[in-house]
């Protein structure tokens, strides 16, 4: 990037190293970096993104440990435009044993839990 604006020393310096993410190039699906995973439940696909921007270590780190450990998520969130696909959501996941939280708090995210984590608490 050669924006001028963005040519300033930065006060708060990242000091995470980002994951080497070249293993995961060749993928099932014939797109350098794009992957595809069954979760085993009917249903669309779920998009998830990361290292969008190039800039965000952190996003690329969740993403390698996520596909290291086949990790299936317990508590997420998920960014919506308030279009029909909310309550096609919503009947997708509580179907599969998520529960919806914190309507009242906020109305730009959709949060989910496990109702196996319920169990626990």
């Amino acid at each position: 990037m050669n924006d001028p604006r963005l040519n300033y020393a930065n006060e708060y310096p990242v000091e995470i190293l980002p994951p080497d993410i070249s293993g995961y190039k060749k993928t099932n699906t014939g797109v350098d970096y794009i992957l595809t995973l069954d979760s085993g439940f009917p249903g669309p696909h779920v998009l998830v993104t990361a290292v969008v921007h190039g800039n965000e270590p952190c996003g690329a780190i969740a993403i390698d440990w996520y596909l290291k450990n086949n990790f299936r998520p317990k508590v997420f969130t998920i960014e919506h435009n308030h279009t029909e696909n909310e309550t096609k959501l919503d009947k997708l996941l509580i179907t599969n044993g998520y529960v919806r939280i914190f309507r009242k708090l906020t109305t730009f995210d959709a949060w989910y839990i496990s109702s196996e984590v319920l169990k626990v608490v």
